[in-house]
């Protein structure tokens, strides 16, 4: 729990490098609006502000309960590339108006920042955009969630309302990554190796939400104390310990351009960084396992197909491969919870920046689209609705821009309207 909310309101999206860049930014120029400050903010004015929760963070409330959602029913600071935004939450915790739960969706979209709406105002996230279009819309995005983590929340929440249409957004930067990171958690893990596991968390709402917001209470605490003790620094000395920082300005100098492939200005997979893979046991468990300097799957394409592995990028710090076989697994596990209660399921698929540029910049494309039309699930490729757009620098900071937002709700309800 230590410095979780400082995690919480930057996210794990901004990496060290970016904590190094808003702690300078701090101490240069006062207190921008940061999600820390405008919480903060909130909170002095008397308003009950919560950080967004990830279950990224893996945190545990009791009775050992693993929140997949933020606190319920409470105005809420999500980070942002820009500047953070607020958005009131709904029922179980969601970006929703609250009563969406109260009727049969139309559409339940699952997704990790891009979904949620990482800084966007309110009306410009995906949800709200789709649902100019079909009002009963429900947002399940969740910042930091790769596909494991959206198939446990699809089996703790929709099971019980059962959307007509459910879509995945998967975003090519670092869901292979997030997902490997969840299929090799011993909680998160559990709704890979059993198919009928769950917590139970939308009978268990009142309980799971008192512990959330007691422990993010206590760390809103701890870190105001933070911020009052380093602005009572003289600026010298806070120069002083900033430049001192020398793991974060090195990883400043190395990574600035490459984090989790979100680069717009090239792609391509660095080779100088360590690797693992992920192992799949036969006794019900998943590990990691390092993979030596110069392997073949890491520096050729068709030794990968041959191994039928998934490449990904964390940050500028590690490669990671997750066997396509596993991937599928979850894919299919996805695509049986939906069609379990009667819906239908899409996998919408959203490039970075640099592959909207060049659609050769993703190492995996063939390959997850190949697993996703396995197993039954229609592919939404957003990419060519982005490449008609306009330039780039117009759809994406780093997430979305509204604009970018549009483009790919949009094209999403094309693809949905054509099947009608």
């Amino acid at each position: 729990m230590k410095n979780l909310l400082g995690r919480l309101t930057v996210l794990v999206v901004s990496s060290a490098l970016a904590l190094y860049g808003v702690e300078t930014y701090l101490d240069l120029h006062g207190a921008p609006r940061t999600g820390l400050n405008l919480l903060l903010e909130l909170r002095q004015r008397g308003v009950e502000a919560y950080p967004a929760y990830s279950p990224a963070f893996r945190l545990k409330v009791p009775p050992g309960i693993m929140p997949l959602s933020g606190v319920r029913l409470a105005t809420t600071v999500i980070g942002g590339d820009l500047a953070p935004s607020v958005y009131e939450s709904d029922e179980f915790g969601f970006r929703n108006p609250a009563g969406l739960w109260n009727e049969t969706p139309d559409i339940a979209i699952l997704g990790d920042s891009f979904v949620q709406g990482f800084g966007a105002e309110a009306g410009t996230d995906i949800g709200s955009v789709m649902r100019m279009t079909y009002p009963r819309t429900l947002n399940l995005g969740v910042t930091g969630t790769g596909q494991l983590a959206q198939l446990a929340i699809a089996r703790e929440y929709l099971t019980r309302i059962r959307p007509r249409r459910v879509v995945v957004l998967y975003f090519e930067g670092n869901d292979v990554v997030d997902t490997a990171n969840e299929l090799v958690d011993p909680d998160l893990g559990r709704y890979y190796f059993d198919d009928g596991y769950r917590q139970g968390l939308a009978d268990r709402v009142a309980e799971t939400d008192r512990g959330l917001r007691d422990s993010l209470d206590a760390a809103i605490a701890r870190e105001a104390g933070t911020l009052a003790r380093a602005r009572s620094v003289p600026i010298g000395a806070r120069l002083g310990r900033i430049a001192r920082l020398r793991s974060l300005s090195t990883l400043l100098m190395r990574g600035a351009s490459r984090l989790s492939g979100l680069s717009q200005a090239r792609c391509g997979l660095p080779r100088d960084l360590p690797a693992s893979r992920v192992v799949v046991d036969e006794t019900g468990a998943a590990r990691w396992e390092p993979i030596p300097a110069g392997a073949p799957v890491l520096e050729d394409t068709e030794a990968r197909r041959r191994e039928r592995l998934l490449i990904g990028r964390y940050f500028s710090i590690q490669l990671v491969l997750l066997p396509e076989g596993a991937y599928a697994a979850i894919l299919h596990k996805l695509a049986s919870t939906v069609e379990g209660f009667g819906g239908r399921l899409y996998f919408a698929y959203l490039p970075s920046p640099a592959t909207v540029r060049d659609p050769g910049c993703d190492p995996n494309y063939d390959a997850v689209r190949g697993l996703v039309r396995e197993a039954g699930i229609g592919f939404i490729d957003v990419g060519a609705a982005l490449r008609g757009a306009g330039d780039p620098d117009s759809l994406y900071v780093t997430h979305l821009t509204p604009k970018g937002g549009r483009v790919v709700a949009n094209a999403v309800l094309e693809h949905i309207a054509a099947e009608r």
